[in-house]
């Protein structure tokens, strides 16, 4: 685990720039987005980050993220 305050946006671009980090790896060796297990609280849904990243990566098509 790594010690990071939620509070702190600095600290929450940093756990962000790790998940991009990981989904591009895992990407590139074809295997499915680890990323997509952290969740924000209400809805239980990726966040808007994650779902900005699918797209670009080709992973989610436009519309594929509506409820």
């Amino acid at each position: 685990m790594i010690d990071l305050d939620r509070s702190n946006p600095g600290e929450r671009n940093r756990l962000a720039g790790i998940l991009d980090t990981i989904a591009s790896e895992e990407g590139e060796a074809d295997r499915p987005w680890l990323p997509v297990v952290v969740v924000n609280s209400a809805p239980t849904m990726p966040g808007g980050a994650f779902l900005t990243m699918s797209r670009s990566q080709g992973q989610m098509r436009p519309g594929q993220d509506k409820l």
